[in-house]
This record gives C-alpha cells, sequence and structure tokens, in this order.
C-alpha cells in the first residue's frame, strides 16, 4: 500500500477540510472519520424528522 503524505483538500460529509494527515491511517483519522459520519447520519435523520413535522402540520391545517 502507498502511502501519499500530499496537503490536499478532501471532502467528507460535505465538510471540507485541509488533510495532510488523512492518507494514512492513524486512530486520530479514523475517530474523524467516525465522527464525521455519526454528524452527518444525526443531521440527515433529524432534517427528516422535522420534515415530517412541517408535512403533518401542513396537512392538517389543510384538512379542516
Amino acid at each position: 500500500m502507498v502511502k501519499n503524505h500530499s496537503c490536499e483538500w478532501q471532502t467528507f460529509a460535505g465538510v471540507s477540510f485541509w488533510a495532510p494527515f488523512w492518507h494514512h491511517w492513524s486512530y486520530f483519522s479514523i475517530l474523524n472519520l467516525s465522527v464525521f459520519y455519526l454528524a452527518d447520519k444525526y443531521f440527515a435523520i433529524s432534517l427528516l424528522i422535522i420534515f415530517q413535522i412541517i408535512l403533518s402540520l401542513r396537512y392538517r391545517k389543510t384538512r379542516r
């Protein structure tokens, strides 16, 4: 496995950041990956819940 130590912009979960450490998989980078992944998942789920609430409120208004 070839390790690339160049500094470049990396995008993960829609967040851009400068990552010189990203290509060699240290514990810190794996931890960062999981934190970004969980944050992105939580954000998507909360958006879906908010969208459902808005739709149900609109439906309740138009039904009366």
